[in-house]
Formats: C-alpha cells, structure tokens, sequence
C-alpha cells in the first residue's frame, strides 16, 4: 500500500528535523552505509560501520538446488508483492523452480491475493522458521525486492550461505553489501522485467552462480563480528 500524501509530507517534515536535531547534539553520527552518510550533511562527524550477522552456519549452499528463498517481514517496505510480479514472469519459464519466502506480517492476505491475480505457480509463504540458516543452505537463489533497506542482514546471510542475491537497488542497503555482476544482480529499484531476467540468468546457467557463490563467501567475509568490531573499537578510541 502507498502511503498517502499528507502521510509523504509528514515523514519528509519530521525526517528532517530528527536529522537535524541529532546532528546538533552528537559528537559523532555512525552509519550502516556509504550512501545514508549522505543524508548527514551537517554532522560534526560520521563514521560508516555496517552491520553484521552472528547467525551460525552448518552448512553452505551448493547452488544445485532449484530453489529461490526470499526473507523477511509481510510488510509493505519489503516489496513482495513486487517480487510475486517478477515470480509470475519467471516461473512461465521454469516450470521446476520454486519460490519459498520466508515471513509474517500483515500483508499476508493481500499477497495471497496477488499470487491468485499474477497467476504465479510454484510459490510458497512459510512462517517465519527458527531454523532460516537451513533454509538458505536448501536455496540457490536469493530474491529481495525492497522498496528501502537500512542494511538488509537477510542479503548478508545468504551471501554468507554462499548464496548469490538478486535485489533492487533500492535506498541503502544492498549496494552496501552486493558486487554487482560478482556475487549478485542489482537492478534498478522497481524494474519488474530486468529482475526477473535476473533471476532467469541465475536459474539458467548453473556455472554462474557457482561462480557467484564463491565470490558471495568472500564478499561476506568483509562483515565478519571481528572485522565490524574493530571498527567500533576505533571509533571509541579516538573519541
């Protein structure tokens, strides 16, 4: 669901003396990425740490599977039903696949009603499971179509499941954390086309997202809790 104009203007006004109001009081503003920093325009001084994941990992994906996960809330921010859209494209030409996502919320009832609208076959909504590092080490493909992200920690598990990511490039987060072309897709937020041939591209040819699974291990190395916590450490010290 949209948000309203009068809801548009709100945020926009209240945004922007939160901004201002902290960058008035604070020694120093720490953010998740490269690009929020930018909204900081008047800060004393900030820093970028990202985030990390502490999620244990038993196994890791080996790409085989013909299956694509998605992760996260039923909540309108997350854009699934964008992703159902793309979903409807993709399974037209890969009848084997399977799309399982992952999570609650209270979309759940109109996203069921898009799956019937978008006639899209071989998808799945679970609850969410105690268990999700399973899941993605079941999946080859991970789908997240976001209409904004802070960091998108669901990008950075399955990267660290060795599972390449197809996402939007929405505001902020995955660029933060995908290599376009390297261990995943960005797409340019809300091209429904594009991200389904993305996804095709992955489905189709097995020795690309080995490769992009090798490369998503490596790239995930660089959020590791001691990598992150090094950077705290600093910044403290140097306060």
């Amino acid at each position: 669901m949209e948000r309203s104009l009068p809801a548009r203007v709100f945020l926009a006004i209240y945004e922007y003396f939160y901004f201002r109001t902290v960058e008035r009081h604070s020694d120093v503003v720490v953010t998740l990425t490269e690009q929020d920093k930018q909204l900081w325009k008047k800060a004393r001084r900030i820093d970028v740490i990202p985030d990390f994941s502490t999620m244990p990992i038993n196994r890791l994906s080996d790409c085989t599977s013909k299956r694509v996960i998605s992760v996260g809330r039923l909540e309108w921010e997350k854009g699934i039903g964008r992703l159902i859209q793309a979903w409807s494209i993709v399974c037209q030409r890969h009848l084997d696949w399977h799309l399982d996502i992952y999570g609650e919320g209270r979309m759940y009832h109109t996203l069921m009603a898009l799956i019937k609208i978008y006639k899209a076959r071989n998808l799945t909504i679970h609850t969410f499971t105690p268990n999700i590092s399973q899941e993605y080490a079941k999946s080859s493909i991970c789908a997240v179509t976001s209409y904004f992200e802070g960091f998108s920690l669901a990008i950075l598990e399955s990267l660290r499941h060795g599972v390449p990511c197809v996402a939007f490039d929405c505001p902020f987060g995955p660029r933060s954390i995908i290599s376009d072309a390297s261990c995943g897709f960005l797409v340019g937020n809300g091209d429904i086309r594009v991200f389904a041939e993305r996804l095709c591209l992955l489905i189709e040819n097995e020795q690309l997202r080995q490769d992009f699974s090798k490369a998503a291990i490596e790239q995930a190395k660089s959020f590791n809790v001691d990598v992150i916590m090094r950077q705290w450490k600093s910044l403290f010290e140097s306060l």
